[in-house]
């Protein structure tokens, strides 16, 4: 299957979700900050297909000296334009392949590839291998990807039907994400899943929340965490895996 793309309308409608979206993204992203809590925030972050720079934000709040790439020109733009909304200095958001980084060895301390990132990269072992190349002695990567195994696992709504077509064939499972993460050399940490209760599920809470805008984040993420202490075994629609370089 060829590789697919994304227009700036996507990007942008992306950047603005709706409510289901938004919830898949943030819980996503607690499960992420969840495996990366007890990191020593300091030196540099590259968070790989940006995006819309959510990640960047996030790390450059946490004083890292956050990096960004994307192959898309659109994403960088939108990157560019959030950062600089946030006060943040865009000047460290850079159009570039993955699997060719244009950054010295050893120059990051924690690498990012979320949101399945992996999935859209020709070559992800080439691209793996690169940011074995670019972490720093001890540094870790944070790795997301989509398991189209899991029970009603529907993806994000602002997808076309090409787009999930591409992610049920190309989303890497908990033992090839594994395989292809040991062969760059890389050592499996930890791995945890997100996105654990049916989409039906996250919609009604959504719904009981509907006169606190935010509040349902923060409830969809207890309710997560109180899940994965439970149901150690349950498995989401997203797989977070955490690799550190040991050489």
């Amino acid at each position: 299957m060829e590789m697919i793309s994304y227009d700036r309308a996507w990007y942008e409608y992306y950047d603005c979700s709706p409510h289901i979206d938004e919830a898949k993204k943030y819980l996503e992203y607690a499960a992420a900050l969840d495996l990366v809590r007890d990191l020593p925030h300091c030196g540099a972050s590259l968070d790989i297909g940006t995006a819309t720079g959510r990640y960047m934000m996030t790390f450059s709040r946490f004083g890292y000296l956050a990096y960004g790439i994307d192959i898309s020109p659109e994403a960088i733009g939108i990157t560019r334009r959030n950062l600089e909304n946030c006060g943040i200095d865009c000047s460290r958001v850079h159009q570039m392949d993955a699997q060719n980084l244009d950054f010295p060895d050893a120059r990051f301390r924690l690498v990012s590839c979320m949101m399945g990132t992996l999935s859209h990269i020709a070559r992800p072992d080439l691209a793996l291998a690169e940011i074995h190349r670019v972490l720093c002695p001890g540094g870790v990567v944070l790795l997301s990807n989509w398991q189209p195994q899991a029970l009603d696992v529907d993806f994000l709504t602002v997808n076309t039907d090409e787009h999930n077509s591409y992610l049920l064939e190309k989303s890497l499972g908990l033992e090839e994400a594994v395989r292809l993460i040991t062969n760059a050399g890389l050592v499996l940490e930890r791995y945890a899943y997100a996105v654990l209760l049916p989409t039906a599920a996250i919609h009604h809470l959504i719904d009981s929340c509907s006169g606190d805008p935010a509040g349902y984040l923060q409830r969809l993420s207890l309710v997560e965490v109180q899940l994965r202490q439970f149901f150690p075994l349950l498995r989401g629609q997203i797989l977070i895996l955490i690799a550190r370089n040991t050489r």
